[in-house]
């Protein structure tokens, strides 16, 4: 636990300060930004805030120290982050897709003329057919399945990143998409560790 604390602790001081960096960049008019810099903020919002709704089906669970701990450290990340790109989209004139994707039974994402956007090797959603059958997990069965979806959650917004680093133009998104990729790269291994043991 005291490892995790450790190598949590420097991941969160270094959001706050993108966060920081990122909020006071944004208004500036200086900084130009491209269509794929849009479309990696209006889509990572909606991403995120699906985290944060599987960290939140954690509480009043039995969970082991090392998931309690990076349920926090994802909590500490993905909120502020949030916030800048929300941040960032207002001062373009733009929002976040909170609905202009239907997902697909199998957890891809399905753009508006029905094309693949997801599975395997792209942008992986929770659908709600995910979401009802971790929220019955039985106990013995959640830890495991919870880790297997954030794990593939994850791979989606690495995905992303990736993406972002290669087309964008905006400096403070480019380094957030770099940051989010190397992070949540290392959470992914972590919790193959985690699923190990």
């Amino acid at each position: 636990m005291k490892t995790l604390i450790r190598a949590v602790a420097p991941v969160v001081a270094l959001v706050l300060a993108l966060a920081g960096c990122s909020s006071s960049g944004s208004s500036s008019s200086s900084d130009g930004h491209n269509d794929a810099d849009v479309e990696f903020a209006s889509e990572m919002v909606p991403h995120h805030e699906q985290a944060l709704r599987m960290v939140a089906m954690t509480r009043g669970r039995d969970l082991s120290p090392q998931l309690e701990g990076l349920t926090q450290q994802i909590r500490a990340a993905q909120a502020p982050e949030i916030r800048t790109m929300e941040g960032w989209l207002d001062d373009w004139g733009e929002e976040a897709d909170d609905d202009g994707h239907m997902m697909d039974g199998d957890g891809g994402m399905m753009n508006g003329s029905g094309g693949m956007m997801g599975g395997q090797g792209g942008w992986r959603w929770m659908t709600g057919r995910d979401f009802h059958r971790l929220g019955g997990a039985p106990a013995q069965a959640f830890e495991d399945m919870w880790l297997r979806m954030m794990i593939r959650h994850h791979q989606g917004a690495v995905a992303m990143s990736r993406d972002e680093v290669e087309h964008g133009e905006f400096p403070a998104s480019i380094a957030l998409a770099q940051h989010i990729e190397d992070s949540q790269q290392a959470e992914i291994e972590q919790m193959r560790r985690m699923l190990a043991d």
